[in-house]
C-alpha cells in the first residue's frame, strides 16, 4: 500500500504546474540527504526515479559528495542518470573502486584530476 501511495504522490507532483514538481524534489533531496537513514533514502530514490514516472526536465545545482572513502566532489545530478544518487544521498557508489585506487595512487602524481 505504502509503495502505490508513494507512485500516485509522485505521478501526481511529476504532472504538477509551475515549479511544483520541482520544489518537491528539492524537498525530498534536503530530507533525504539529511534527515533519512541511508536505506531509506535508496528506497525513496528508487520510488521517485524507477516507477516510470516522466518528470520534466529541471537544472539542479550542485551537491557535494563523497566518493571512494573520502574525496569530495561537486557533481550536478540529473535524473535519469547514474549521478542522481547524489539528490538522495552525501555518498555515490558510482565507481567506487576507481575512486579509491585514485585516493590510494594518484596524491603522489597529480594535484588535480578531472573526471570527465
Amino acid at each position: 500500500m505504502l509503495k502505490r501511495t508513494a507512485g500516485w504522490l509522485h505521478q501526481g507532483m511529476s504532472r504538477a504546474p509551475g515549479r511544483l514538481p520541482e520544489a518537491y524534489l528539492r524537498s525530498v533531496s534536503v530530507l533525504s540527504r539529511h534527515v533519512l537513514p541511508s536505506v531509506a533514502s535508496v528506497r525513496l530514490m528508487n520510488s521517485i526515479c524507477s516507477d516510470g514516472t516522466t518528470w520534466p526536465p529541471i537544472a539542479f545545482a550542485h551537491r557535494d559528495v563523497v566518493v571512494g572513502r573520502s574525496t569530495t566532489i561537486r557533481l550536478v545530478p540529473h535524473l535519469g542518470e547514474f549521478d542522481r544518487a547524489a539528490l538522495f544521498s552525501k555518498t555515490l557508489d558510482y565507481e567506487r573502486p576507481t575512486f579509491m585506487w585514485l585516493e590510494d595512487n594518484a596524491p603522489q602524481t597529480y594535484d588535480r584530476i578531472i573526471e570527465i
